[in-house]
């Protein structure tokens, strides 16, 4: 059965003039669809085009060219404060957007109860909300927009802006609605909550869609994107191996070569012996090669793994552990090896970071030297959805009938 449209937009364009008869197109013939209870998430470059476009989708501006149809009450977030009058108290303003949003211009005051509750804003309902922060404005804006008949939201980054417990209780409100089958658009600059979020993404750039597929890949593509763009010293993709394809380097480890120690053969590869991926259940190898021209140093290779939103999960070196002794090295050539173990990091795209370390003494540091993904090859979409960085699998012990 062939999923239900809630959204359509086609061949969408928006030009601006900017002067002089010139203009610049902030959207350029977008078309997508957006399906009942989907999550579409939309990431990409500052000026890439998505506020724009959810300020077209969303009627705040007209489209250049282009036709966008859609079923049921659209509603968006996609500016702080958006659709409230400033010299009206928050009471007010939720009056009168309900009324904007509902058939009747009246609001059950149960209803009214509920967007009360889930803002926190109990002392601040009488006060004008341009006195209101910009985190009270995000409160009471998605207490609203939840607790009314929607079909369709369209959520900029503004979600943000919240402390940790109200974002907590939007994300749980998104998956409420989500399972009541709105179809919702979340642009978002946080990887990490479109991979969790979203079911499907669509990558943009200069107004453009230059990809739509699913999180993983989509992701993916933009941060080697993103990053292979913004640096010189990057490998040509006809270095890499098939093999290699899911593994991107991004810098010359021989960039880390110092006047005692030389740097080459940077790898990263999977023990799986027929797969050319990364696998959860698998561990993965991180092999350099490198030589010691004196004989006066020790040398100590750090590495460290970072998430999407480049926090470090964690970082290890040889020259951590307590019975390391720093003794000189020969000089001669040297295979330095570092597994990940199995069943330690989840599913997702990970960037590898490096330090190079003479005398127990950092010296050197590439941030981003390498990405890699790793897969699970399960069919169990029981954990899909987890978000974590490492998923390892702990000791469980089961008892029944225990005293």
């Amino acid at each position: 059965m062939e999923e239900e449209i809630v959204l359509s937009a086609q061949h969408l364009s928006k030009v601006y003039a900017i002067g002089k008869g010139e203009q610049m197109a902030a959207l350029d013939d977008i078309s997508f669809n957006l399906h009942r209870g989907e999550i579409l998430g939309i990431i990409g470059s500052n000026g890439a085009g998505k506020s724009t476009l959810l300020k077209v989708l969303s009627r705040i501006t007209a489209p250049s060219s282009g036709t966008i149809e859609y079923s049921g009450t659209l509603t968006s977030i996609i500016d702080i404060g958006t659709g409230f009058h400033p010299d009206l108290s928050g009471k007010e303003n939720v009056f009168l957007s309900t009324g904007l949003l509902t058939a009747s211009n009246k609001i059950d005051p149960h209803i009214y109860d509920q967007i009360v509750a889930f803002s926190g804003l109990s002392e601040f309902m009488e006060m004008p909300v341009k006195q209101y922060s910009s985190g009270m404005y995000l409160r009471l804006a998605f207490s609203i927009a939840f607790h009314t008949s929607i079909d369709i939201l369209l959520l900029d980054e503004v979600i943000a802006v919240g402390d940790h417990n109200f974002r907590k209780k939007c994300y749980d409100k998104i998956r409420e609605l989500k399972r009541q089958g709105v179809g919702i658009i979340l642009v978002s600059h946080s990887m990490e909550t479109i991979m969790d979020f979203t079911d499907r993404c669509l990558l943009f750039s200069n107004g453009k869609i230059m990809q739509n597929g699913t999180p993983f890949d989509v992701v993916e593509s933009y941060l080697n994107w993103s990053n292979t763009t913004t640096r010189t010293n990057v490998r040509e993709e006809s270095q890499l191996t098939h093999a290699q394809k899911d593994i991107t380097y991004y810098q010359d480890c021989k960039l880390l070569n110092l006047d005692f120690v030389k740097f080459d053969n940077f790898r990263i590869t999977s023990s799986a012996a027929n797969s050319e991926k990364l696998l959860i259940d698998h561990d993965i190898t991180i092999q350099i090669s490198s030589e010691l021209t004196h004989n006066d140093y020790s040398l100590e290779i750090t590495y460290y793994i970072m998430n999407l939103n480049n926090v470090r999960i964690f970082l290890d070196s040889y020259g951590l552990r307590s019975n390391y002794k720093k003794v000189p090295w020969k000089k001669g050539k040297y295979l330095i090896e570092c597994v990940i173990p199995k069943n330690l990091l989840n599913i997702g795209v990970y960037t590898l970071g490096m330090i190079v370390g003479k005398n127990h003494e950092p010296m050197h540091e590439i941030q981003q030297l390498a990405s890699f993904k790793v897969y699970d090859h399960s069919q169990d979409d029981f954990h899909k959805n987890f978000n974590c960085a490492v998923r390892p699998q702990l000791v469980w012990k089961i008892t029944n009938n225990f005293k």
